[in-house]
């Protein structure tokens, strides 16, 4: 008996030193692969940052290289009035912010399509609800038998008032018949969704011009008016046509920059009403054309006797880009921006 209990003794101590000898090692393998896991889920995240970084870091460079290309395709004026010189060229329109093109002489027909539809203009002041007016316009300059000039005119559209419209206009500088009104405004309005052709002729007539303004989205004449061009010849021997693009002050806004009236001190009458919120920009002029007794020709440098900025880079109380010019063609086509905002 003595016996028999010792050895279910024994037996009982070597049962539970197994059992905790598993226990022990099941543990262990549990909190291997706890470890195990831990490392996975550790290696995963630390992978998954990286990969988080390195898509950010390809996403930023493509964006920058994306808006590198866009700056690069943005093209810069190839004039200003900051850096444009007149010289001694013909200036003929000074009496506010304005690009003009002139031809030589020998010309009795001209024509420019010009998108209205893409304009942005404001002509009405932030401050007071005044107004200035918008011009863009073909003229021509008259001589006489000597080369000495005696006469000129403008004519084309015209936007002035509060609400206004694009309408049809010219102006005559002097007059052979006496009575004759010198000053005209039609009142047909055009409509400002759409692009149109101006077109000047002297062609059939000594002394007789006929402007008329052709709807290309409508592909329609909407206005024509026939006036007198004192002392032109048919033939275009004794003329040269402009091309004119202006803003213009009545004289509800012609003050000084003390608020003193001002009758003709422009530099003065543009700073008063700059940063006012008034502009005319994006104005693009396309197949501006010539015609002499040889037929019609696409307006080219060649034809071209010179160009003029108001102001230009010699006026500078205007600081400020207040007409700028994209080039596409000389002088054919390209795009304006007559901005009076710093």
């Amino acid at each position: 008996m003595k016996y028999i209990m010792i050895f279910l003794l024994t037996f009982s101590f070597l049962l539970s030193s197994c059992t905790n000898n598993e226990s022990s090692s099941t543990d262990d393998s549990v909190n291997k692969l706890v470890e195990e896991d831990s490392s996975v889920d550790e290696y995963s995240s630390i992978e998954e940052d990286s990969l988080i970084e390195e898509y950010s870091s390809i996403e930023e460079e493509s964006s920058i290289t994306e808006l590198s290309t866009e700056e690069s395709s943005v093209k810069l004026p190839d004039m200003t009035n900051l850096n444009y010189d007149n010289g001694s060229g013909k200036m003929g329109d000074t009496d506010g912010p304005a690009y003009a093109v002139y031809s030589k002489k020998g010309f009795n027909k001209a024509s420019i399509d010009i998108n209205i539809s893409q304009i942005d203009l404001n002509n009405v002041r932030e401050s007071d609800g005044k107004y200035v007016n918008a011009y863009m316009f073909l003229g021509m300059d008259i001589f006489n038998s000597s080369g000495n000039w005696v006469n000129c005119l403008d004519t084309g559209f015209c936007y002035s008032g509060v609400n206004g419209s694009w309408h049809l206009f010219y102006n005559l500088y002097t007059t052979e018949t006496q009575g004759i009104n010198k000053w005209y405004e039609s009142k047909v309005k055009l409509d400002s969704t759409h692009d149109y052709r101006l077109t000047l002729d002297s062609s059939a007539q000594n002394s007789r011009a006929t402007v008329t303004i052709y709807d290309i989205t409508t592909k329609k004449v909407v206005d024509s008016k026939e006036f007198e061009s004192a002392y032109s010849l048919a033939d275009g021997s004794n003329t040269s046509y402009l091309q004119n693009y202006a803003l213009d002050y009545p004289k509800e806004v012609k003050y000084d920059t003390n608020g003193k009236p001002s009758e003709n001190d422009f530099v003065e009458i543009t700073l008063y009403n700059t940063d006012q919120g008034i502009y005319m920009n994006n104005l693009t002029v396309e197949n501006a054309k010539l015609c002499n007794t040889d037929g019609e020709i696409l307006w080219t440098n060649k034809a071209t006797q010179n160009r003029s900025m108001w102001p230009d880079k010699k006026i500078t109380k205007i600081d400020y880009e207040a007409v700028t010019v994209w080039i596409e063609d000389y002088d054919n086509s390209f795009t304006l921006n007559l901005d009076m905002n710093r």
